[in-house]
């Protein structure tokens, strides 16, 4: 993922750097949507499923209802997830191998 952007977080929780991205992303196709057809719920779900979206992971698109991208695999790297494999993506972090299981 190549976007940046600072979640808040409740004071000594941390954030879920996993799903968060992609949670965000949705919650920005649905302001995109309401800005587009309104409050009429089956417009917005018509709107979703039949349109593309640029997001804060980049764009994506709901077919089927069905998040058309997604990380499959990650890993912690320095403190935080990163996805080294997924669908609909190309910029994957690369897999850090570790040599001790200690």
């Amino acid at each position: 993922m190549t976007s940046v952007y600072r979640q808040p977080t409740s004071p000594g929780v941390d954030a879920d750097y996993a799903g968060s991205p992609a949670y965000y992303s949705m919650l920005q196709a649905l302001t995109q949507t309401i800005e587009t057809v309104g409050t009429d719920r089956m417009a917005i779900a018509e709107h979703i499923r039949e349109n593309k979206f640029k997001t804060l992971i980049g764009e994506i698109g709901v077919p089927g209802q069905v998040l058309d991208k997604v990380w499959t695999v990650g890993q912690w790297q320095n403190g935080f997830f990163a996805a080294v494999a997924g669908v609909g993506f190309t910029d994957f972090a690369a897999v850090k191998l570790k040599s001790n299981w200690g």
